[in-house]
């Protein structure tokens, strides 16, 4: 997967379009946040599978425990860390370091965060993310466990 020659300007638009979004699941949280933004950045939907399948927390939580991975008796961390992970290699995300995550890279977040996933905005210096109670988040990258860089 490759970004569009344009990209800097489509996900800049992207996070415009967000900034007063509210987080709703199934429409705006963390997990379409990051595939809408790749879309915007690669004209690729990564998570059409998943969309229209939920609309709240428990819903969400199903479908990550029931992804078609072999993770149903996994608990939930354990099969979303999974998921995240099928869609990387699937997509041939690039693992790297968190000083070595590129602008638009993606980032799974720690425990303070609720180990949602995140995009790195466009200064390079801090996870853009929705939060249920907060709308968009900028973050430090400190809160990023996992990176991975996009083509």
């Amino acid at each position: 997967m490759k970004k569009l020659f344009d990209w800097p300007t489509r996900f800049n638009n992207y996070l415009d379009a967000c900034a007063k979004k509210e987080f709703q699941y199934g429409v705006f949280d963390c997990a379409l946040f990051f595939a809408d933004g790749i879309l915007a950045m690669t004209g690729v939907d990564n998570l059409s599978k998943c969309r229209g399948k939920y609309k709240n927390e428990e819903e969400a939580k199903f479908l990550i425990i029931h992804f078609n991975l072999d993770s149903a008796g996994l608990p939930l961390q354990a099969s979303f860390d999974k998921i995240i992970n099928f869609i990387a290699d699937e997509y041939k995300f690039k693992s790297v370091t968190k000083d070595f995550v590129p602008r638009g890279g993606i980032v799974l977040m720690d425990e303070m965060l609720s180990n949602s996933l995140g995009l790195v905005d466009l200064s390079g210096r801090e996870i853009v993310c929705p939060h249920p109670e907060h709308g968009l988040l900028n973050v430090p990258l400190h809160h990023g466990y996992k990176f991975w860089s996009i083509g």
